[in-house]
């Protein structure tokens, strides 16, 4: 079998981002969609000024620190709230699994797929590694179908442990994170760190992509495990930058903002 020539393949990746390519063509100026509230108590209080609309957010933590939750959380308040459709994408778990997750936090996401306002797309591993070239497509058909908002990416993580060397991933979100801008979507990629590294993401690049980083930690205190989440770093916004505790129950993700954690 011949092999394809550099130009060939090329060619067979344009075609694949022909639709969102033509509109950066169309959009060379700075584009502005104004501001968001994420719907979750507390977080929003944080970020007073909410955050820009094509934002690319890192929600970074350790294991069982309550990535998963919060993104679900934000997209789920998204719909709720402000009638702001939203896609979930996981390479991990099945698309059951996920909506049993929100719905032991009292998400009806069942309802809002009926209504076309949610979906839960679950990704084979296999597929992971020829992302930019799989899904993109899917991906953009998608946020037309539903006028899709917002949406999270289970896990960012995972998706460079498929991956030869860090520089791939960089590579792969910045391009994948300049054409979901384009299009007015804020995304949430979900990232997971040891809460002993003192490092954020998998490789410490993604947070160099992104607009914002929202840490969720899990600290280990005399009393037991403390989760406190803060706010690492959000572009063209004030925020607040202190820890502040926060507690997962049977609603979801609860954050104190009027309190701190100190370390």
């Amino acid at each position: 079998m011949a092999k394809k020539s550099a130009a060939e393949n090329k060619g067979e990746k344009d075609a694949v981002f022909a639709p969102i390519a033509g509109i950066e063509e169309k959009n060379q100026k700075k584009l502005d969609f104004g501001r968001m509230k994420t719907g979750v108590e507390g977080l929003d209080e944080l970020m007073p000024e909410g955050i820009p609309r094509g934002s690319s957010i890192l929600i970074n933590g350790s294991s069982g620190s309550g990535k998963t939750n919060l993104s679900l959380q934000i997209l789920y308040e998204g719909v709720v709230k402000f009638n702001e459709p939203g896609i979930y994408i996981s390479f991990e778990e099945n698309s059951e699994s996920i909506r049993n997750t929100a719905k032991s936090f009292g998400m009806d996401i069942e309802k809002y797929e009926k209504e076309n306002k949610l979906a839960i797309i679950s990704k084979d591993p296999y597929e992971v590694k020829n992302f930019a070239t799989s899904l993109s497509g899917e991906l953009y058909y998608k946020i037309k179908d539903m006028n899709a908002k917002r949406l999270a990416m289970d896990s960012i993580t995972y998706l460079g442990g498929s991956l030869e060397n860090p520089y791939e991933l960089r590579r792969l979100m910045n391009d994948l994170n300049k054409r979901l801008k384009t299009m007015g979507i804020t995304t949430f990629f979900i990232s997971e760190t040891p809460e002993s590294i003192n490092l954020v993401g998998r490789y410490g690049v993604e947070e160099f992509v992104v607009d914002g980083v929202i840490l969720l930690h899990n600290i280990l205190i005399k009393q037991g495990r403390q989760r406190a989440i803060e706010i690492l770093k959000m572009r063209q916004t004030s925020h607040d930058t202190s820890m502040h505790p926060f507690k997962i129950t049977n609603k979801g993700v609860e954050i104190y903002p009027r309190e701190q954690v100190i370390v």
